[in-house]
């Protein structure tokens, strides 16, 4: 996904691994991101940016799972 793309979600508060999901951080910042569950019933979410600190998912509130992206050409 870009700077300026639309994303469409169906709404829902918990989501599988690998699936691509908005959520907000701390109540205060929403963000789209990868979900992942670790083997040890861990959960968290992709940072591309920066992979070797992920976000924890117990920071975050998912809101759903992303179903289309649009963008203008």
């Amino acid at each position: 996904m870009l700077d300026g793309d639309t994303v469409a979600f169906r709404a829902a508060q918990a989501a599988d691994h690998g699936d691509i999901i908005p959520a907000l951080v701390d109540e205060t910042e929403a963000t789209v991101k990868h979900l992942h569950h670790g083997s040890r019933g861990g959960s968290w979410l992709s940072r591309p940016t920066t992979p070797t600190n992920p976000i924890p998912a117990k920071d975050t509130r998912i809101l759903g799972t992303v179903i289309a992206v649009l963008r203008r050409v």
